[in-house]
């Protein structure tokens, strides 16, 4: 994308949709793929436009721009605008989003994206920190240092996030659909259309072409770090 990111802008909007939408809601944790799981999402074209809708600022702004109160009011404004025609309405939801934001949508489908190495993940997260760049359409604008506590700490941070979303799960025995951030980089159609299929929806046999797709953003300074990280924490 040339112009500035602009995820309130009409470049996601979909045709007005005046009926009941359906909600799925990609249940995510930082750095796992998730923002371009969406994207891959919509460009599909029957499967909305997931974004971070639940985030408190993006809710806030978003109330503002369609003159809502409360984040349910908000969220069904959101759906006229962002559901495809199929009827599906997408989300994409971090824990403590979603936990900020009770009954603000009745998701009746989930999809949970995990990354199963964990330190990549924690790397990726102070990567991002430092550059101040959570997404490729983010110019970096900070420099790279590494930093063994932040590693650390962002471990700790992504585990507790990832044990809200199991608790949840498990008190409200839902199933998710769970997609691999590895699986997704690998295999992406698989992974669309094991999605795909969990929405009732028919499989593709290629990939959409999407436009303003992010691009992956690690480089071998994730790789370096990784290699020290392991290096100096071999004896903890």
């Amino acid at each position: 994308m040339s112009a500035p990111w602009d995820q309130f802008g009409p470049a996601y909007d979909l045709a007005p949709f005046d009926g009941a939408a359906r909600t799925y809601l990609i249940a995510s944790s930082p750095r796992t793929g998730s923002h371009w799981l969406g994207h891959l999402f919509r460009a599909c074209g029957d499967m909305g436009a997931p974004l971070e809708y639940l985030h408190p600022r993006h809710l806030a702004d978003w109330g503002e721009r369609l003159g809502t109160a409360g984040a349910a009011q908000t969220v069904r404004a959101i759906q006229r605008r962002r559901t495809s025609p199929s009827g599906w309405f997408g989300v994409k939801a971090h824990w403590a989003q979603f936990a900020a934001a009770p009954g603000a949508a009745a998701v009746e489908r989930w999809v949970r994206i995990v990354r199963d190495d964990a330190l990549d993940q924690a790397i990726s997260l102070v990567v991002a920190k430092q550059t101040r760049s959570p997404i490729s359409f983010r110019p970096s604008s900070g420099a790279l240092i590494y930093d063994r506590a932040a590693i650390t700490a962002a471990r700790v941070r992504l585990a507790q996030d990832a044990a809200g979303w199991d608790d949840f799960f498990a008190r409200e025995r839902v199933t998710p659909l769970r997609i691999a951030y590895e699986d997704l980089v690998a295999r992406p159609l698989d992974a669309l259309n094991a999605a795909r299929a969990h929405l009732d929806l028919p499989a593709l046999s290629t990939l959409p072409d999407g436009d303003g797709m992010p691009a992956r953003q690690a480089t071998a300074t994730n790789a370096l770090w990784r290699a020290r990280y392991l290096e100096e924490t071999a004896g903890d």
